[in-house]
């Protein structure tokens, strides 16, 4: 387990939350500016990392079924959690549609249209896991090949081309739209934050450097640069060179590890999942008993609103990581491995 890695991942991960955060009424009164979509980059290329890291000796078939136990369990929970909410208390989900392309589209990683023209599955940030998905089927595909290095060339080339295509194919279906995007490189990106990591150490000093610069330049994109049509560079380049960074800083990480960091590397996929429906929960709640409190300070408010929910979004995470994700995910390896070695004690970071 690398720590610079648990480190990287929680802050993708509060990232996100952070950027969602920021759409609530109880934030905007402080007319502060959107920040927190970078944590998707980041997330993208630590999952070609650890994909590339973690899967030297992995048969294709295997490869598969670890990334389905890892993935699907708490995705399918928390999608029909939000399809129960929805029919129950359908005021309280006025955008979602429960039609049978969207339910089909939502379980099964199939891009969609859906019935306000966007590409989202209904558990909207589902979106990143449609791409998630697909890249794990391009690299699975990979390992039929025994060299490693015709393994990075195919994955690669798989998506320049798909990238290609989609300059020309028609881009208004969802399917197309999602798996010719540029950001498909951000995968690749990880792949390679991987072969210079083995090959080349940089010191202390020069990894804080790049750190420090690769942060400034993903907080100036992020302010700056998000209509660029460029993203994937803009974006995905710094968040490479801030993962290849904080992994060179991995030993002095490693001394004394911030064990809430850790826990929220480790709860990060729950988190993601997750926090939806802890801040709708948490705003609802300002909303009806403690926005008074506050009196007009829009600031004062928003603060409190957002310290309130990214704390209550952290305890749900790590409680839905140890009762939801962990026991799901072995559940689903050990039935899907039919019942061998699924519990070997083995500590992989996944993604």
């Amino acid at each position: 387990m690398l720590i610079s890695v648990q480190y990287a991942r929680a802050a993708a991960a509060l990232l996100v939350v952070i950027g969602h955060i920021s759409g609530f009424s109880a934030f905007q009164s402080a007319s502060m500016t959107h920040f927190g979509g970078v944590g998707v980059d980041i997330f993208f290329v630590i999952s070609g990392f650890i994909m590339w890291e973690t899967s030297k000796d992995q048969s294709p078939t295997d490869f598969m079924r670890r990334r389905l136990a890892r993935i699907v369990p708490p995705y399918w929970f928390y999608t029909t959690l939000l399809v129960l909410l929805a029919l129950t208390a359908p005021a309280w989900t006025p955008n979602i549609e429960l039609s049978t392309e969207a339910l089909l589209g939502s379980y099964f990683f199939i891009p969609y249209t859906d019935h306000r023209g966007l590409m989202n599955p209904i558990l909207l940030q589902g979106w990143t896991l449609n791409l998630e998905m697909y890249f794990y089927i391009v690299f699975a595909l990979s390992l039929f090949l025994s060299d490693r290095r015709m393994r990075f060339l195919a994955v690669s080339v798989f998506f320049v081309i798909a990238i290609l295509i989609g300059l020309v194919a028609d881009s208004s279906w969802a399917a197309i739209s999602r798996f010719t995007s540029t950001i498909l490189l951000e995968f690749v990106m990880g792949m390679i934050v991987s072969v210079v990591w083995q090959r080349w150490k940089i010191g202390f000093p020069a990894a804080v450097a790049i750190f420090l610069a690769s942060v400034a330049a993903l907080v100036y994109a992020e302010m700056r640069l998000q209509s660029s049509g460029i993203n994937f560079i803009v974006f995905g380049v710094p968040a490479a060179f801030l993962l290849l960074a904080l992994l060179n800083m991995e030993t002095f990480l490693a001394r004394r590890p911030l064990p809430w960091l850790v826990a929220t590397g480790d709860a990060s996929y729950s988190l993601y999942l997750a926090h939806p429906f802890v801040l709708s929960a948490v705003h609802m709640i300002f909303q009806r008993w403690l926005q008074t409190y506050f009196g007009s300070d829009g600031m004062v408010l928003a603060i409190a609103f957002a310290t309130t929910a990214v704390v209550a979004s952290l305890i749900v995470s790590h409680i839905s990581y140890l009762l939801l994700e962990k026991p799901a995910g072995r559940f689903v390896l050990r039935q899907l491995s039919g019942g061998k070695n699924a519990d070997r004690k083995r500590k992989v970071a996944t993604v």
